[in-house]
């Protein structure tokens, strides 16, 4: 469902790009004209949780490397 942009005339994208590049000087970033990315919703569901960690284990399993690091 992406909606066709009006073309711009030329004149109008070169005054863009003049500002474009005032904006950013003397930065050595290149400039842009257009749209901000992330305008699109996320692939993935937004409700999802990040996976819950477990301080004990996670100490147990360091204790575990660290003996076969020594061995």
């Amino acid at each position: 469902m992406t909606e066709k942009r009006p073309a711009r005339k030329r004149n109008d994208v070169d005054r863009l790009l003049d500002k474009a590049l005032e904006d950013t000087f003397p930065a050595s970033d290149p400039f842009s004209v257009g749209d901000p990315t992330g305008t699109e919703p996320p692939t993935r569901p937004v409700a999802r949780r990040p996976p819950v960690i477990d301080a004990k284990r996670v100490r147990g399993l360091a204790r575990k490397v660290a003996n076969q690091r020594q061995e």
